[in-house]
């Protein structure tokens, strides 16, 4: 089910009883990824917890999935990009019942502390990636 944001800039959708502000065309490509084609579905042992970290955590649709796994103790969610870590609180805000699960971060990992040139742009939030190492820092 789709419903249109207050400001007409994106869809808010609801499937599995999570709530998603989706904007842009990857948005949906990783709800359908997540959510039709199953692609993070994991069968663990039963009575099994983990932890699990969300690199690249984007706007979020990944981090809520696993938080709503019994499974799932607590996610910890990277995400390097202002524009995408803003919408994954939004999101994250919709769904008020998982925020004790979700643990979020507005910086990358890398093995060290360097920066960056990253392709893609706002539009194509789902798709960005590191290009090359531009400036060590000590």
């Amino acid at each position: 089910m789709y419903n249109p944001t207050e400001d007409h800039k994106g869809y808010i959708s609801s499937i599995r009883g999570i709530r998603v502000c989706e904007r842009y065309l990857t948005d949906f490509d990783i709800m359908n990824e997540v959510f039709i084609e199953n692609a993070y579905n994991v069968n663990l042992p039963i009575e099994t917890q983990v932890i699990v970290m969300d690199i690249g955590m984007n706007i979020g649709i990944v981090s809520l999935y696993f938080a709503t796994q019994n499974w799932c103790e607590k996610v910890y969610g990277y995400e390097p990009f202002q524009d995408t870590f803003q919408q994954a609180l939004e999101n994250f805000k919709m769904n008020n019942k998982l925020l004790g699960k979700i643990i979020s971060q507005n910086f990358g990992l890398l093995d060290k502390e360097c920066s960056t040139t990253v392709s893609g742009g706002e539009r194509l939030s789902g798709h960005r990636s590191v290009l090359h190492e531009v400036e060590d820092n000590p």
